[in-house]
């Protein structure tokens, strides 16, 4: 049960611990691989083919004779011979010697056309899986538009090609007691002046508007975090390069919120009358002067 009042932090989104997880789940090393970070792929990959060849060399070891040439228990030359026969370099001075011989090398020719076939799987899924360079801005604001308290924070296509029928959704986690006296921390969709573009190309900037159907109504901005515990975005569209489905996504805890702030303007017209976007200030706000934004005591 989480503790009521503690505010999230960052990691507490990117790195949940998870207990009592069926162990079915912790044996699907390929999700995990597919998953995990590239330089721990590379590790378990080469632990993988280093242990493979180990083992076959132990083999070779237990028959003597089976690799002719080779020094007699020869571990250096048997583990040589079996990366030799693993990755079909081609035989040079060791070849394969009486029958054990040449029965091992089949089981080590046949293992290694079945991993190789899944390395090359798993290194091509993880290549050409499509991932979205979308940025989102570091702080949202609470300012004003159309006269009304607004959340506002700015996502930006930072790829050359378009992002296609894109649709963003964002929602709010909030500290809640339920009427029976239960502690709860719920989820709210926050409605969006605009939630879907047809394509996303350079800058757009998300609205939520402040209104009496808001779940941000009556939020305390001079202390968001006894309400709010986090605002998250998922930003979904079509890539036109890899045509397929993309997203991106952000999570805003309060102190990222800047209130009485908006955001400095990142586009402007060149002459050569193409659209300029400046991401060297796509993070960058300045004070609006039309507070106050918090509830009256």
């Amino acid at each position: 049960m989480t503790t009521p009042g503690k505010r999230l932090t960052p990691r507490a989104f990117a790195e949940p611990v998870r207990i009592g997880t069926p162990l079915h789940v912790y044996l699907d090393w390929y999700y995990a691989l597919l998953d995990a970070p590239w330089i721990r792929v590379l590790s378990v990959l080469t632990a993988i083919f280093v242990g493979v060849n180990a083992a076959f060399a132990f083999v070779y070891l237990w028959f003597p004779g089976s690799v002719e040439h080779a020094r007699p228990g020869n571990f250096e030359d048997a583990f040589a011979f079996a990366v030799q026969t693993f990755s079909t370099i081609g035989y040079g001075a060791m070849t394969p010697g009486h029958g054990a011989g040449n029965l091992i090398v089949t089981v080590e020719a046949a293992t290694s056309v079945f991993m190789t076939a899944l390395f090359t799987g798993l290194m091509f899924a993880r290549i050409s899986k499509p991932r979205a360079k979308v940025l989102f801005s570091n702080v949202a604001v609470i300012t004003r538009f159309h006269g009304q308290p607004a959340l506002m924070f700015r996502a930006g296509n930072a790829r050359r090609t378009d992002i296609v029928d894109a649709s963003i959704m964002v929602t709010a986690l909030k500290e809640e007691m339920s009427p029976e006296g239960q502690h709860l921390r719920r989820v709210h969709d926050l409605k969006l002046v605009r939630d879907h573009t047809p394509f996303f190309r350079m800058s757009w900037v998300i609205i939520h508007l402040i209104d009496d159907e808001s779940p941000l109504k009556g939020v305390d901005w001079k202390d968001p975090g006894g309400h709010v515990l986090a605002i998250s975005a998922i930003l979904t569209g079509h890539d036109v390069n890899y045509s397929q489905q993309v997203y991106a996504r952000h999570v805003y805890q309060p102190d990222h919120l800047r209130v009485g702030h908006r955001f400095v303007d990142v586009l402007t017209d060149r002459p050569d009358g193409r659209i300029q976007v400046d991401y060297g200030l796509f993070h960058d706000t300045l004070p609006d002067g039309l507070g106050p934004y918090s509830p009256a005591p």
